[in-house]
C-alpha cells in the first residue's frame, strides 16, 4: 500500500472516530422538552470529546499512522487541532445557556450536581492545559514542568468527561449504546495508559548514553592562508577537444572555530516533537 492509499485510509479513520459518537446524540429518543439547540450542542461536545481522546493517539507515535505525514506533521496537527476541540467542548455549554439562561446554576460548585461538577472542572483542566501550552514562556514553565503539567491537566480533562457522560445518562440508556460506550471508553483508557504509563516506563529501561567530550570546550583555531591553488594537484590534464585545462582541488577551508563552553545554548529545551 503506498504513503498515499495509507495517508488517506488514516485520515478518514481520524474523522470517522471524531464522529462516531453522533450515535449517542442523534440516534435513539430524546429527552422530552429538548430543541435543535440542545441537541446540536451535545453533539458538539461528543465530537470536541472524542477528539480530545485522539489527541493522546497522535502524541503515541504509532509508527504506521505516522509513516504517511511524518512526525513533525503529527504533532503540528496535534496543537493546532486541539484549538477545534477546545471550541467544541465550549461550545457546548454556550449553547446550553443561549437556550435556558437558569442553567448556570450548574456552575455553581456548592450546589450543582455532581455531573455538573465533574464537566466544570473537565473543562477548567483543559483549558489550562491551552493556557500553558501557548504561554509557556510567559509563565516561565521549564519544559519538564509544563510537560507534567500537560500530561496531568489532560488526563483529569478526558476522564472527568467521560464521567460526566456517564453520570448523565441520557445517552447511555440503551443495551447497544452501552456496549459503544464502554468500548470508546476502554480506547481512551488504554491510549492514556500507553501514553503515560507504558511508553514512559519502556524509555526509563532503555535510557540514552550522551557521550561526554573529554574537553569542556572546543579550542579556537584559525587555519593558515592559502593561495587559490592551494590543495590542487600539481599535475594538470587537457582535454583532446578543448584547450582549457582544469585541476582537481581540494575542499576550501572551512569557516573559523571559536570557543565555546561545554554548555549548550538548548539547555533546558527541547525539540518540537517532544511531547
Amino acid at each position: 500500500m503506498s504513503l498515499a492509499v495509507r495517508g488517506v485510509f488514516w485520515t478518514g479513520a481520524y474523522v470517522a472516530v471524531s464522529v462516531a459518537p453522533l450515535v449517542f446524540a442523534l440516534l435513539g429518543d430524546s429527552p422530552p422538552g429538548r430543541g435543535f439547540l440542545v441537541d446540536f450542542s451535545v453533539a458538539l461536545g461528543f465530537v470536541g470529546l472524542s477528539m480530545m481522546g485522539l489527541q493522546f493517539a497522535l502524541v503515541a507515535r504509532f509508527q504506521a499512522a505516522n509513516a504517511p505525514f511524518g512526525e513533525d506533521a503529527v504533532v503540528q496537527f496535534h496543537r493546532q487541532i486541539s484549538f477545534v476541540a477546545t471550541l467544541f467542548i465550549l461550545a457546548h455549554p454556550v449553547l446550553l445557556l443561549v437556550r435556558d439562561l437558569d442553567l448556570i446554576a450548574l456552575f455553581n460548585p456548592v450546589t450543582a450536581p455532581w455531573r455538573a461538577r465533574f464537566a466544570v472542572v473537565s473543562t477548567l483542566c483543559l483549558l489550562a492545559v491551552m493556557a500553558t501550552s501557548m504561554w509557556r514562556r510567559r509563565f516561565r514553565l521549564r519544559y519538564e514542568v509544563w510537560q507534567g503539567l500537560h500530561a496531568g491537566l489532560s488526563v483529569v480533562a478526558v476522564l472527568f468527561a467521560l464521567v460526566h457522560v456517564e453520570l448523565v445518562g441520557y445517552y447511555v440508556d440503551t443495551l447497544w449504546k452501552q456496549v459503544l460506550w464502554v468500548v470508546m471508553t476502554a480506547a481512551f483508557l488504554s491510549l492514556i495508559g500507553w501514553v503515560r504509563l507504558v511508553r514512559p516506563l519502556r524509555r526509563l529501561r532503555q535510557p540514552w548514553n550522551v557521550p561526554r567530550s573529554p574537553s569542556p570546550s572546543i579550542p579556537s583555531r584559525s587555519p593558515p592562508a592559502r593561495s587559490p591553488t592551494a590543495g590542487c594537484s600539481s599535475a594538470s590534464r587537457r582535454s583532446a577537444t578543448s584547450p582549457v585545462a582544469w585541476r582537481a582541488c581540494a575542499p576550501a577551508p572551512g569557516p573559523t572555530w571559536t570557543a565555546r563552553t561545554a554548555s549548550s545554548p538548548l539547555t533546558g529545551t527541547r525539540g518540537p516533537a517532544s511531547s
